[in-house]
C-alpha cells in the first residue's frame, strides 16, 4: 500500500462541511423534528476547493465513481464550480482564482502547525477490503494504513486526493 505522510499539514484548508451527504435534502425540508420534538438534521452536500478543476473531476469520478451533474466557470467572478453525484452524496468542487495553499499558509510556522477548520469526510462503505484494492489498483495515495477504530470497533483508512484533501473510508 502506497502511503504518503510527509504533508507539512494536510491540505483540507477550506471543506465547507465535513461529511458526505444525503440528496434527499433537497427534495424535504431540512429541518425535521423527532418524535421527542428534537430538531434534526438532514445532510446536504460538502464543497472542496481544488487547485485544478478538471484534473479534480477526472479523478473524483475515477475514484469514487461519482458523476458530474453541472459546472460553472465564471471568469468574471473568479472561480469555476462543479457538482458530482453518486451513491446519494453530493460533491461541489470549487476552483477559486484568488487562494492559497496551506504550504503557503503554514510555510514560516513549526512544524507540525495545522489550520483551523474541516479536516477531512469520510464514508461508511461495505465491501471494505475490496475498496483498498481497488483503491491500491488506481494508484491513490494512502495517507496512514488501516486500522480498527478505538471507539466504534470499526476498521478504517484516509485516502488524499490530488490536492491532499483527506478522505476517510470506515467498514461497515
Amino acid at each position: 500500500m502506497k502511503t504518503n505522510r510527509d504533508f507539512k499539514c494536510p491540505q483540507i484548508l477550506f471543506l465547507l462541511l465535513s461529511t458526505l451527504l444525503n440528496l434527499q435534502a433537497f427534495t424535504q425540508d431540512a429541518f425535521t423534528k423527532s418524535e421527542s420534538g428534537t430538531i434534526q438534521l438532514k445532510p446536504n452536500f460538502t464543497a472542496i476547493t481544488v487547485k485544478n478543476i478538471d484534473s479534480s473531476i477526472a479523478w473524483y469520478k475515477k475514484t469514487l465513481g461519482l458523476v458530474q451533474r453541472n459546472r460553472v466557470d465564471s471568469e468574471e467572478r473568479g472561480f469555476k464550480q462543479a457538482v458530482l453525484t453518486g451513491s446519494g452524496i453530493m460533491i461541489e468542487l470549487v476552483e477559486l482564482k484568488l487562494m492559497l495553499s496551506p504550504q503557503e499558509c503554514l510555510k514560516d510556522h513549526q512544524k507540525g502547525t495545522e489550520l483551523l477548520g474541516y479536516y477531512k469526510f469520510g464514508f461508511v462503505v461495505m465491501e471494505f477490503d475490496v475498496w483498498i484494492k481497488q483503491l491500491e489498483l488506481l494508484g491513490v495515495s494512502f495517507w496512514g494504513k488501516v486500522v480498527t477504530d478505538e471507539v466504534s470497533g470499526q476498521r478504517t483508512f484516509l485516502i488524499a486526493d490530488p490536492d491532499g484533501n483527506l478522505i476517510q473510508f470506515f467498514d461497515s
